[in-house]
């Protein structure tokens, strides 16, 4: 494997037991979606600790295809303290991935929604950089990337989803050349000449992924999706 700078980011290798053995809860997925978010939330209340399932369209869209597939949900249960998610969900295997709550505020809050956002909308309002932010937003990515090698299985199928994980890609390609790779974005695709000062265009970052699509449906430009097949 070629040496790539998202693999000095602040992890190692994929822990991937040999034997299966050594592990009896060790079970990689064929079907594992990547999101920001688990499909599920802390219900939050006095004297309810329970979890519920999150709004949202992508929830309903995977719910059926994890359920049938036996897949895997890769993502963050929205609480920085210590309320574990459950292991599975309405028949889908969860699995978390850990944010600090340092990390949300630069890498959720700052460079996904304070830059990203508006670079991704024509800068319905200004962005704003911050060394940090990026930093942090790659350091974050790299965690989702390593989760998501540890737990797909071989030539396995993983779904990337949105701008927040969007160095996911091609992080994962790194650690794992075997699995298919998609990733939507729910934003409109940039410009050509959108770009910041994180080192390269934005459209050029999930590049080791296919098939790729934006959503245009909220653009009053022409049409910019695009979709490539599956590699």
């Amino acid at each position: 494997m070629s040496e790539h700078p998202f693999t000095q980011i602040g992890s190692a290798e994929p822990n991937i037991p040999d034997d299966p053995f050594v592990d009896p809860s060790y079970e990689p997925a064929d079907f594992v979606v990547v999101a920001n978010r688990l499909p599920l939330r802390h219900a939050g209340t006095p004297g309810d600790d329970g979890w519920l399932p999150s709004p949202g369209g992508l929830v309903s869209a995977l719910t059926s295809v994890l359920q049938s597939r036996k897949g895997l949900w890769i993502g963050w249960p929205g609480t920085s303290e210590d309320q574990e998610p459950p292991s599975t969900y309405e028949g889908i295997r969860l699995k978390t991935v850990a944010i600090s709550a340092e990390e949300y505020e630069e890498f959720y809050l700052g460079f996904s929604n304070a830059t990203i956002w508006p670079l991704y909308h024509d800068a319905i309002r200004s962005p704003s950089f911050h060394r940090t932010w990026w930093h942090t937003y790659r350091e974050v990515n790299m965690r989702f990337a390593t989760t998501v090698a540890e737990n797909v299985a071989p030539g396995g199928t993983v779904w990337v989803h949105d701008y927040q994980l969007q160095l996911v890609p091609q992080m994962l390609r790194e650690l794992r050349p075997d699995v298919h790779i998609g990733f939507f974005c729910t934003s409109r695709s940039p410009r050509a000449n959108c770009s910041c000062n994180c080192r390269g265009d934005v459209r050029s970052w999930p590049d080791s992924s296919a098939p790729i699509s934006w959503d245009s449906s909220c653009t009053p430009r022409p049409p910019t999706s695009h979709a490539w097949p599956v590699d």
